[in-house]
């Protein structure tokens, strides 16, 4: 699952609690459970830090697809994409006072330093066409990159002087005096803001609650729990960016032990043979207007079908992936079930610590952090609104602002540890998603205790208490006497809070584009960009500050001093 942003409204309820543990806030709109968290009789049906267990067990209180965006203009360029690997080692998130410093140079130093030739030539927009996507290198061609932009001559012997007219000279010196606001204090928020300070902006951050981080929070206490299961892989842009910038590098691989799978009601070690079957789609290109299942059983059969629609419930959160396009499961699965060496990296103390991170990094470039501060009216533009559809929907009083996510149950519990707990169950008969995080990460729960965090998406009308008893019958099978050895749970309902999903007929360029106009753009998991889950929301991020930086300078670029290397678009985070 990933990270997002915004703020809501509604009381929570908690529910009892050990004596260690501090309620978790959980994010809410001013009118209702919009956020994300079911609502109930009682208030949002969240139930957090419960004590339970047998007594002996309690902790003590001391203890691709080719289209043309959505919306007007033409394609939307991606910045960054996928490097081939890391460049540089970083620090751990967790270690979030090292901060590296940055490379880029300052968008007005460098403008100011004075251009030769043409001005009308110079400040032309310099563009760069999007070009095909495709999984592990398969048909992916370089994404615009922000070496593509006016370049300033320095060594020229003429004088400098300022491209354009004297106009645009004074429109751009006014510009000196106002800045980029970004709203909503998530991780595209933090991202965007990074990103733009990057480029020599003064830039101003919004966030509605206490706290940066949005979904991407990390409870408190014994028990530190993202919300939904996380994972950064290293072979997307995320990973090579947070590394470039001394926030990631050495963080725990997914262990390669422990993986089982449930299927018919039994527990395996291996996967089904059903499933393997799906092999002989290797090298077919995944239609985007049919469904996934029926595209899998003609080519496999009904079985092999139905199997690798359930697979495909670690990525979609939703109670029937089959029933999606072709090409939005096929491109996905193939990234998660192909891995030669793991992928997926766990953030040291949880997503948390990626959120301190960013904090440091965005306050060490000069942006200014208000926190606590809700927006009800659209602040003066360039505006990035890196909040949920809804809130943006509110905010521009745009009723497209629409897309398709999945409704969820969410379950964390935190047991006493025992031997030969499985680091991961995949459920092949509900969807579902077991994972241990303490496997990789032991810092998130007491000695001697792991974390459980798990996921399964909700059928039409069904209720949490539904979706988390099926939850637990897969427990049962998986984690003999969990109940006698819980001493902590949490659980929630989240509503397309878990990125965007593509029903046939449709590509991510069909969701609500970036730019809105009038120097107004999008960041987040439900808009515009390609990319798994948050990488969604990175891609985005990136590209809207590109565009905002554009719209900061009155129309000109900044200019990186950073190699331009070849980069893709990969399906990246869950």
């Amino acid at each position: 699952m990933q990270a997002g942003l915004d703020g809501a409204s509604g009381d929570v309820e908690h529910a009892r609690h050990l004596l260690l543990i501090e309620p978790v806030e959980v994010a809410q709109h001013e009118n209702g459970p919009v956020h994300g968290v079911q609502g109930c009789k009682h208030g949002a049906d969240v139930d957090v830090g419960a004590q339970v267990g047998n007594g002996n067990g309690r902790l003590q209180g001391g203890g691709v697809d080719r289209y043309r965006p959505a919306g007007s203009g033409g394609p939307q360029r991606f910045p960054y994409g996928d490097a081939p690997g890391p460049r540089a080692q970083g620090h751990g998130v967790s270690q979030a006072g090292k901060v590296a410093e940055d490379g880029h140079q300052r968008l007005l130093g460098g403008v100011l330093a004075g251009a030769e030739g043409d001005g009308a030539a110079d400040a032309a927009d310099v563009r760069s066409d999007l070009g095909e996507e495709g999984v592990h290198g398969v048909r992916v061609t370089t994404l615009g990159a922000p070496d593509e932009l006016l370049h300033v001559s320095r060594s020229s012997p003429k004088p400098g002087r300022f491209p354009g007219n004297q106009e645009l000279f004074t429109t751009l010196l006014s510009r000196m005096t106002n800045e980029i606001t970004v709203v909503g204090g998530g991780v595209a928020g933090l991202v965007a803001a990074i990103s733009c300070a990057e480029g020599g902006a003064r830039v101003r951050m919004l966030e509605a609650h206490r706290q940066l981080g949005g979904r991407a929070r990390t409870t408190a206490g014994p028990f530190r729990a993202n919300l939904g299961p996380h994972v950064i892989y290293d072979d997307g842009p995320t990973w090579t960016w947070l590394v470039e910038r001394g926030l990631a590098g050495d963080e725990p691989r997914s262990p390669v032990r422990g993986i089982r799978f449930r299927n018919h009601g039994q527990l395996r070690r291996t996967p089904p043979a059903a499933l393997l079957g799906i092999v002989r789609l290797a090298g077919h290109e995944a239609p985007v207007d049919r469904d996934f299942r029926s595209w899998v059983a003609e080519h496999c059969g009904a079985q092999s079908a139905d199997l690798a629609a359930k697979a495909a419930g670690v990525f979609t959160f939703d109670a029937d992936p089959g029933r999606l396009s072709a090409a939005f499961v096929w491109e996905r699965l193939v990234r998660v079930v192909t891995q030669v060496r793991p992928k997926p990296r766990y953030v040291v103390g949880g997503w948390g610590s990626l959120v301190d991170g960013l904090g440091v990094r965005a306050r060490h470039l000069g942006v200014r952090i208000d926190t606590g501060h809700h927006v009800a009216s659209l602040p003066s533009s360039p505006v990035i609104l890196a909040t949920d559809l809804p809130a943006a929907r509110r905010l521009l009083g745009d009723d497209s602002l629409q897309w398709e996510g999945a409704r969820t149950a969410l379950l964390d519990v935190g047991l006493v540890a025992r031997p030969g707990d499985p680091f991961v169950v995949s459920d092949l008969d509900e969807a579902g998603w077991v994972e241990r995080f303490t496997a990789p990460d032991p810092s998130l729960a007491p000695a001697g205790h792991s974390l459980l965090q798990a996921q399964l998406g909700l059928r039409t009308g069904e209720s949490l208490d539904s979706g988390v008893a099926r939850i637990e019958r897969t427990l049962d099978l998986a984690y003999p006497d969990w109940r006698s050895r819980e001493v902590w749970r949490r659980r929630s309902a989240v509503d397309g809070k878990s990125g965007a999903l593509d029903p046939p007929g449709t590509t991510w360029r069909d969701r609500p584009a970036i730019a809105r106009g009038d120097g107004v753009f999008l960041a987040g998991d439900m808009v515009a960009a390609p990319g798994m889950l948050s990488e969604v929301s990175f891609n985005s991020a990136l590209e809207a500050s590109v565009l905002a930086l554009r719209a900061y300078s009155g129309g000109l670029r900044s200019i990186p001093t950073r190699a331009r290397t070849e980069r893709r678009v990969s399906a990246g985070t869950r």
